[in-house]
């Protein structure tokens, strides 16, 4: 009898260590961050009870990662967003050469581009994007009249 509690409550640690190893790559840990946190031996064995737990859990936490990402892609663009909208600042005639480098400085190209591909992940992820490539047009069938024939003469 003793035994059965002791593997019961082994299991309840091990579903206990599971969800707090789940919670740490939602907040993005390397597995072998997640290893150390959670007492798991290396990082194979962390990956192990992250793919498990996940298994276990169907469709609600897919929807709950997809707004922790969107979440995630927010905070990401909300910080870079100053730098990719940047007006460059009007001259007085008081300031030094450095001063007017900045002044002069306007949007941050790269930011720019990190906001780009911020967005390209963000409609990817919601499924904005219109499908490219051969697939795009599967099943579709175009029809056209030419000149006033019918296609069923033709």
């Amino acid at each position: 009898m003793a035994v059965k509690k002791k593997r019961i409550a082994r299991d309840a640690n091990a579903a206990l260590r599971a969800a707090r190893a789940v919670q740490l790559r939602t907040q993005g840990l390397t597995y072998e961050q997640i290893a150390a946190e959670c007492g798991y031996s290396d990082r194979a064995s962390a990956w192990n009870a992250v793919q498990g737990e996940l298994s276990r859990i169907v469709a609600e936490p897919v929807d709950i990662l997809r707004k922790l990402e969107m979440a995630r892609l927010d905070e990401m663009l909300a910080a870079i967003w100053p730098k990719v909208t940047h007006k460059p600042e009007p001259l007085d005639g008081s300031e030094d050469e450095d001063e007017r480098k900045a002044k002069r400085r306007g949007a941050d190209l790269f930011a720019i581009d990190r906001a780009v591909a911020i967005m390209e992940r963000r409609a990817k992820l919601m499924g904005l994007d219109m499908p490219t490539g051969a697939g795009a047009l599967a099943g579709v069938v175009i029809v056209r009249q030419y000149g006033g024939l019918n296609p069923s003469e033709v």
